[in-house]
């Protein structure tokens, strides 16, 4: 019973946690797709949210500084664009996986 044995890695690791379940080669593409949607889902998502509020800060503050509402605006439009080629790629690597009929797609 290892630090790593509990709940906090049972949604990536698909296998492997009890005697009656080993992990299989298969296991691997249901590995890599649970970290990636971990990644898309909850890294990125709510680093984007977090960057589309400071943007917004920065552009009420503009009155303080200048620079704010051209900073802000374009945070804003970084964290829009970059939000939008993650999820983009996300369903491309989905869907090419659907189609070749991986596990865990």
């Amino acid at each position: 019973m290892g630090i790593l044995h509990g709940t906090a890695h049972a949604d990536l690791v698909p296998c492997g946690q009890a005697l009656n379940n080993p992990c299989q080669l298969s296991d691997l593409s249901t590995l890599a797709f649970n970290i990636f949607n971990f990644l898309v889902f909850s890294v990125a998502v709510p680093l984007a949210a977090l960057a589309i509020t400071i943007g917004g800060a920065l552009v009420i503050l503009q009155g303080i500084n200048a620079n704010f509402l051209a900073t802000g605006k374009n945070l804003i439009w970084s964290a829009v664009i970059g939000i939008l080629i993650i999820f983009a790629s996300w369903l491309i690597i989905h869907e090419i996986a659907r189609l070749l009929g991986l596990p865990g797609a």
